[in-house]
This record gives C-alpha cells, structure tokens and sequence, in this order.
C-alpha cells in the first residue's frame, strides 16, 4: 500500500468493513448460541461454536479482506514477515510475562475509577456477562475439550486480533500519523475499546502498547502471535487453577498490588523492551521505507 492511497476514505472503508463483520458476526453468533437454561447457561458445544466464529468474523475476515484490498494476498498479514533471531523471540514473550504486575496495577486504578462512574452498575454487569461466557468456555471435562478450550481462548484470540489490530490496523495508522508511537497508542486504545470491556479497559491497553511496540521493532507478526497466545494461555491457566470457582475468580475486584511490583515490573519491562529493541534493529524501518505498503 504506497503512502499517498491512505486516505480518510480509506481509513472509513476498512472502518465499515470492520463494523459489518462485527454485526455479521453477532447475527450468526446468536443464531447458534441459542438461549440459555434456566440457569443463565449455554449448552457447550453451541457456546464453543459460537466463540469460533464470532472470533474469525469479527478480527480475521476484517484483516483479509483489507489484505486482498491492498495487496496480492488475502493473508499477506501473515506471511510477509521480517526474520527474527531465537532470542527476540523469548523477549517478546517474556516481555508480556514480566509485565503482569504492571496489568495487574492498571486493573486495579481501572476499577477504582469505574467504581465512583454512575454508569459503574451497569459496566459491571456487562463485565460480569461477558465472564459468565468465557467461564463456561473454560469449563472443560475432556481432553477435547481441553484442546477447544486452549484454541479457542488462547490461540485463535491472537492469531486473529494480531492480524486485525498489528498487522492491518496499526500499519495503517503508521501510515496516515507518520508517526509510529501515534499509532501504537491509538491502536491500543481501539484494541482494548473493541474488547467491550471498559473495567478492563487499562490492563487490555497496556498489553495492546505494548504488543504494538513489539511489533514496530520485530516486524513479524508471529513473534506478536506468539507472545499474545502465550499471554492468554498464562491467563487461563492462572484462572483455571486458582482458588474458588472459575466464575468467581473472574468476576472478582481486584487487590490493591501495591507499589513495589508495579514498579519493579515496569523496570524489568523497559529492560526487556530495550533488549528485544537491540535484537531486531535490523527490522526497523528506515525514513525511506517506513511501512510505506501494507504488506511490506
């Protein structure tokens, strides 16, 4: 996509394109999940189903369709991709591990705020009917369900989202800004915005910024995939196996953490950052090539 085709229409059309899916998605979505029982829960199957399609329709049919827009490949997002050595890899993960008391922090300010809002009730509602979902989903008996479970929460999340907000979304606004830290922040916002989520909104933002900046530097939208799956399955895995029922660990405020780990946290990120930083430096675009295409 050369620089001087960005334009406010184009940003409007992949917009509209995003928002049509969106609604697509939710027809179709509800169609399958059906109503509940009586006690506010969906047969399992169904919900799985439902997930899957509301995932792909919503972040991954928005990026190919774009892709096919403005290139040669429906799915150029994923495969025009810069080298990485091993060890960029493991900090783009580690990156996104270390930062958890930092999510944590901004999880707790973001619910202290939401909680003197008039409009907090109605927030945590929502909160609480999009946990009651996603409880349901981790509710495994089987390995298969095991397997769905990981998938559909950990794996397809990333794939798709990196496509959509990284890969497409990001480049675009790096283009239109000319300004690479505008668009990691604005991509951020709109990352953590379409989530549907505002009491989350804070911790979603911290780790879309900072899944921005890992993909500036890297330029490969797998190391982002894989740092955003592996984040997602630390999350899981931290829920599933914590104390008390899984519905309740989700629906539950958060502590205040304190300074020191935030703090410590927030150190060790930069840190981490500025090593992933020196191993992809010859990812960087130049002032001449700047993600002067869409697909690069």
């Amino acid at each position: 996509m050369d620089s001087n085709r960005i334009t406010p229409l184009t940003i409007l059309a992949v917009l509209s394109i995003f928002f049509v899916c969106i609604l697509v998605s939710a027809v179709i979505s509800l169609s399958i999940l059906g109503m509940p029982d009586p006690n506010g829960t969906y047969e399992y199957y169904p919900l799985i189903i439902s997930q899957a399609i509301s995932s792909i329709l919503s972040f991954g049919l928005p990026a190919i369709i774009v892709a096919a827009w403005k290139s040669k490949s429906a799915f150029s997002t994923l495969t025009d991709v810069k080298p990485v050595q091993p060890l960029a890899w493991f900090l783009a993960i580690a990156i996104l591990t270390i930062c958890q008391p930092l999510v944590q922090w901004g999880a707790y300010v973001n619910e202290q705020i939401c909680m003197n809002l008039d409009s907090w009730e109605g927030l945590r509602a929502m909160a609480m009917a999009n946990n009651k979902l996603y409880a349901g989903i981790m509710h495994y008996e089987t390995p298969l369900q095991c397997c769905l479970m990981i998938f559909l929460m950990a794996i397809l999340p990333a794939i798709v989202e990196e496509m959509f907000f990284r890969g497409t979304m990001q480049r675009i606004m790096t283009i239109t800004t000319r300004n690479p830290w505008m668009a990691i922040f604005t991509t951020s916002v709109v990352f953590s915005l379409l989530h549907g989520d505002m009491v989350a909104f804070f911790p979603r933002f911290i780790l879309g910024f900072l899944l921005g900046i890992i993909y500036y530097f890297g330029h490969n939208i797998w190391v982002n995939i894989a740092a955003h799956a592996f984040n997602n399955l630390l999350a899981v895995t931290t829920l599933i196996y914590s104390e008390g029922d899984l519905l309740e660990s989700l629906n539950k405020l958060q502590d205040n953490p304190g300074p020191v780990m935030p703090i410590i946290a927030l150190a060790l990120t930069i840190l981490g950052i500025q090593g992933y930083i020196y191993r992809t430096q010859g990812n960087l675009p130049t002032n001449n090539n700047a993600n002067t295409d869409i697909t690069q």
